[in-house]
């Protein structure tokens, strides 16, 4: 709604500056004035009009390109705040990963030592069967 708010304002201001200048062209034609008079004040006018069209589009020109900065420099920072937080969360999820890992590594060794245990259990089993004293 802003935007559309802005574009019929500035759409008035160019209808008012052509206006303006329509006005006060027939005004300077219709003006009892010599050829030479009549000449300058064209131009005076002209200048006029035209000094404020370039000070409109300049002031216009000035209020985008900031919009564009404030736009491209709120989108910088809402990509950095992004590219934290995943940068975050990949950490977190390696840092847990590797805690998983060293936990599946810790089990697998008491059960290695577990079978180990048990392997030579049944070996001295063996052997007091076999070779009875």
């Amino acid at each position: 709604m802003d935007n559309n708010n802005n574009n019929t304002t500035n759409t008035f201001i160019i209808g008012t500056i052509i206006g303006g200048a329509i006005g006060a062209i027939t005004a300077l034609l219709l003006a009892p004035k010599s050829g030479k008079e009549l000449r300058q004040d064209i131009a005076d006018k002209s200048s006029e009009v035209y000094g404020k069209a370039n000070e409109y589009y300049h002031n216009t020109s000035e209020k985008v390109s900031d919009a564009v900065k404030n736009t491209y420099n709120t989108s910088i920072d809402k990509a950095q705040e992004y590219m934290h937080t995943a940068k975050d969360q990949a950490n977190n999820f390696m840092s847990k990963a590797g805690e998983t890992f060293n936990n599946v590594k810790n089990q697998a060794n008491i059960v290695k030592d577990a079978a180990k245990e048990s392997i030579n259990t049944f070996k001295s089993e063996v052997n007091k069967t076999t070779n009875p004293e």
